[in-house]
């Protein structure tokens, strides 16, 4: 039986999906098989750890942590598949695409140990924390 608060998730989970097996097509198909395999790693391990945690940070955050969510994942998938095509950002897509994903990719790599007992049935205490910490370490990264 689905309950009403899973089907965010399952759609942030089909999205991430899709939008993962697509990205890799356009690395296999625009660019070389290094590349593939890199953002195939990269980006699963990336849509793991964010799935995983996105249905506990959506229930404790309220719909503006979950549409924040949606738009980081959107913008990391932009992101990595503009890069297996091959095309040079602008200024507006650095703010509005490129520094959302690094952060929110940084971050889901930091969340793993949380993605890992999400996935194992632990109840998430500061689930929170890696997003905080990627925050400040893109913040500081910015400025030195």
């Amino acid at each position: 039986m689905v309950r009403d608060e899973d089907l965010p998730m399952r759609g942030f989970l089909v999205f991430s999906l899709a939008a993962y097996f697509s990205t890799i097509a356009i690395a296999v198909l625009y660019r070389h098989r290094f590349f593939a395999v890199f953002a195939g790693i990269v980006l699963g391990i990336h849509t793991f750890s964010s799935t995983a945690i996105e249905p506990t940070l959506s229930r404790h955050g309220g719909l503006g942590v979950e549409a924040l969510l949606w738009y980081a994942q959107l913008a990391t998938f932009i992101y990595f598949f503009r890069i297996g095509r091959v095309q040079n950002p602008r200024g507006p897509y650095r703010v509005l695409i490129s520094w959302p994903a690094s952060w929110f990719s940084a971050s889901t790599f930091l969340a793993l140990p949380w993605a890992v007992a999400a996935v194992l049935g632990f109840t998430l205490h500061w689930v929170w924390a890696p997003l905080v910490v990627g925050l400040l370490g893109f913040g500081q990264s910015s400025w030195t």
